[in-house]
């Protein structure tokens, strides 16, 4: 029953933040600060963004590719 209701949970969370206005393109937009700010809203979400967002840019994969040896 939980996970009835979990689910649904999720999917309206994610229906709630599809029909959210886009936030203006801008040269100073900080996405960890707008789900800082809107994770109350979509606490799901929001903890998905923060895993998301936090793992670490790399050029290994990028390196690997044209490694020629």
């Amino acid at each position: 029953m939980d996970t009835d209701l979990n689910d649904n949970m999720q999917k309206n969370e994610v229906d709630w933040y599809l029909m959210e206005n886009l936030e203006k393109k801008s040269p100073g937009f900080d996405i960890m600060n707008w789900w800082k700010v809107n994770s109350t809203k979509y606490p799901i979400l929001g903890q998905m963004a923060r895993d998301i967002l936090a793992i670490p840019l790399s050029t290994v994969a990028s390196e690997f590719a044209f490694s020629t040896g």
